[in-house]
């Protein structure tokens, strides 16, 4: 899902389009990821040091709210 959208250009990284999936990010990086009606906002703590589980993966960045 994710690849589809960085393909399509949907996601974009410190405010700029992404066309490509396997761009870099670096900690303190911001992603804006639209999914369904909603559009997350997230800030990239840390990189993990290896593939590790979903949670291990939701400890590397923070959500930031949006204007509601």
């Amino acid at each position: 899902m994710a690849k589809k959208l960085a393909n399509k250009g949907h996601v974009r990284l410190n405010g700029r389009r992404v066309d490509r999936a396997h761009m870099m990010v670096r900690q303190g990086d911001i992603l804006t990821i639209p999914q369904g009606r909603e559009v997350h906002v997230i800030r990239i703590a840390t990189l993990p040091l290896r593939r590790g589980s979903a949670p291990d993966a939701q400890s590397c960045f923070e959500r930031l709210r949006t204007g509601e």
